[in-house]
């Protein structure tokens, strides 16, 4: 089984005090598939802040064409953004995925979008993503695991500015039981 990734790094912590606990925020989700081979996916979201009367909500569409590795989801928010997701997975490589993220706000005009790559095998995960914006920021990140023993290593490079501008890494041991990062 191939390491998380560097932001999945200590998830479960994570999780444990975050998941759950809404105080003040109501949330609804669901979940529906479609097709023949449950190829479409319908995902809906609301959400309400109680405090400030904020209501939230979001449709989500994926389609899946396992044939040729493909999935594109679509989406649309009570904000007014659009967004398009086209994966393409083990196409290019075994373990490699092939992302591009774009979202636009027709009311602003505003377009923004991000291309990722992801390779994994079992002993590592190598993520990494670039801003399609002007200057754009490319951040790299990689993972590696041995006997459960987990090594991260995170950086970002402002090409605009020609500077590293984020390192970090993390030090962790998971295993079925139990799992402990740090983080530096």
């Amino acid at each position: 089984m191939a390491p998380p990734s560097y932001v999945d790094l200590g998830k479960s912590s994570k999780d444990l005090f975050n998941k759950g606990y809404n105080f003040g925020f109501l949330k609804l989700d669901s979940t529906t598939k479609a097709g023949e081979k449950r190829e479409i996916e319908f995902k809906t979201g609301a959400s309400h802040n109680v405090a400030s009367q904020k209501l939230f909500g979001s449709l989500d569409i994926k389609y899946k064409l396992p044939v040729y590795g493909i999935t594109l989801t679509e989406k649309w928010n009570t904000d007014n953004q659009l967004g398009t997701v086209v994966e393409i997975e083990d196409q290019v490589a075994k373990g490699f995925k092939l992302t591009l993220d774009s979202t636009y706000a027709p009311h602003l005009g505003k377009r923004s979008g991000k291309l990722k790559g992801e390779w994994s095998n079992d002993r590592l995960r190598v993520n990494t993503d670039v801003a399609l914006d002007a200057g754009p920021i490319v951040n790299l990140s990689a993972v590696a695991a041995h006997e459960g023993w987990l090594l991260g290593l995170q950086g970002g490079f402002d090409t605009a500015k020609s500077k590293v501008n984020a390192t970090n890494i993390a030090f962790g041991r998971s295993t079925g039981e139990y799992a402990v990062h740090t983080f530096m």
